[in-house]
């Protein structure tokens, strides 16, 4: 069963058992009202007709007709000593017991008889010589309830018929922005475009669904474009890497016709392109993992951490790495951060030859620590440096150098997810200056997101 409907049958049934309710009511208490005013009529007549004492002053004229009120009067024997002209009431033995009885005047009793097929509501009183009954028709009394109870049937179903339209009208504007989220996202789902149309206008809860989903589906485009660029970016960076290999098997195919030296050189040449392959899918893999990766948030001390990454740098090059680092500890990835700081003392060796390389960790404006590396080499170029952390990208002086053009962007993926930039700048007295900074207040929970 569909909202719509739901909601037409919602508003349909409210409708009716509130318009029922008040039809019921107005009906029993008209029923009440007119049946009170015919007792009341009838009290009036019994007051008018019946003598207080045998022999009284008030004659009975038995045939007289009061307002539609007809009258019948009974001996003391429970006799009709005279009745109206359109016929005898009925006598029943409670009117006989009054008229026999001992005198009671005034006690009387009513019901409703019929006469000749006719209702009538009639009322019994005693008197001190018999009874006298006065009767009125009720006829009218039920043609009045029984159009009251077909307007009221009437009136239902047309607020039946008024709540159905109504509900529908509702439905359908209510539904009509999840229809159109249904249709959307169908149209996703059968043909995997993430273009398509979402209705965000309004501010109901649908439209805040379509904005959600709008946000949704374009982060889900922004991830493919992504992958894709990283597809055809890895492609082409493979490349160069696997040309060089094939070429190098195809020379050492010739193996006994090359000398020792040029062996040596092949083998040496597969070695390094073997490695830089390595690397490559190593730092590929690492860009493409999911960005809600697995490795727990801890709170870590960062100064222990930069002193490892700068004794691993110096066993591997035996150059002078200098570190200062403040006491800061802060919730982040640990491995994430580590390797980004390993990539950025490992961009320094190799682009700067000669010179010691400096590791820093100190408080930033903001709120936020930065972690930097310097080197003492020929500088960057100013107009490279915001291009110098996207992916592949290798500056004109480095297309020579080994290397995958991934260090870095993996050093600002690091950066992104714990809720800091990168920066790369000419340093003071030569050299360059490569950093990037995390938020020094990030708790478990914020890092986690």
């Amino acid at each position: 069963m569909t909202l719509r409907v739901k909601l037409i049958l919602a508003l349909a049934s409210i409708a009716t058992v509130a318009t029922v309710l008040v039809g019921a009511t107005s009906y029993i208490t008209t029923r009440s009202q007119l049946n009170d005013a015919v007792d009341d009529s009838l009290r009036q007549a019994a007051v008018i007709v019946v003598p207080l004492r045998a022999g009284g002053d008030r004659p009975i004229r038995a045939d007289r007709l009061l307002d539609g009120i007809v009258v019948q009067r009974l001996d003391t024997a429970g006799e009709i000593v005279s009745s109206p002209e359109s016929g005898p009431l009925p006598v029943s033995d409670v009117d006989v017991a009054l008229a026999v009885g001992p005198a009671r005047p005034g006690v009387g009793v009513f019901r409703t008889v019929e006469v000749d097929g006719r209702p009538y509501r009639m009322l019994t009183v005693a008197t001190a010589d018999g009874a006298v009954q006065v009767a009125r028709s009720t006829a009218e009394t039920a043609e009045a309830l029984q159009r009251i109870r077909t307007r009221t049937m009437v009136l239902v179903v047309l607020v039946v018929l008024a709540a159905s339209l109504a509900g529908w009208l509702i439905g359908t504007q209510l539904t009509r922005r999840l229809r159109a989220l249904s249709v959307a996202a169908g149209e996703v789902a059968e043909t995997g475009r993430l273009d398509v149309a979402m209705p965000t206008d309004g501010n109901d809860e649908a439209a805040q669904v379509g904005r959600s989903m709008r946000a949704m589906l374009d982060a889900l485009a922004h991830s493919r474009a992504q992958q894709q660029q990283l597809i055809q970016d890895t492609g082409h960076e493979l490349r160069t890497p696997l040309t060089s290999l094939r070429t190098n098997l195809q020379v050492l195919a010739r193996f006994e016709q090359l000398d020792a030296p040029t062996r040596s050189a092949i083998v040496a040449d597969l070695d390094s392109e073997a490695r830089e392959l390595s690397s490559l899918v190593e730092e590929v893999l690492v860009l493409a993992a999911d960005r809600k990766v697995d490795e727990p948030v801890a709170l870590v001390a960062l100064a222990p951490m930069a002193e490892r990454v700068a004794e691993r740098a110096r066993r591997r090059s035996g150059r002078e790495i200098v570190v200062r680092a403040t006491d800061a500890h802060v919730a982040v990835r640990a491995a994430m951060i580590e390797r980004a700081l390993s990539n950025l003392v490992d961009n320094a060796l190799k682009f700067a030859p000669q010179g010691s390389i400096e590791v820093t960790v100190a408080a930033s404006a903001g709120g936020q620590i930065d972690i930097s590396v310097r080197d003492h080499g020929p500088g960057i170029d100013p107009a490279e440096a915001e291009q110098l952390f996207d992916r592949f990208h290798r500056s004109v002086s480095a297309r020579s150098t080994p290397g995958s053009g991934l260090g870095l962007a993996i050093v600002a993926a690091a950066a992104e997810q714990h809720g800091g930039t990168v920066h790369a700048a000419n340093a003071v007295g030569g050299g360059a200056v490569f950093g990037f900074t995390v938020s020094a207040g990030l708790d478990t929970e914020s890092a986690r997101a």
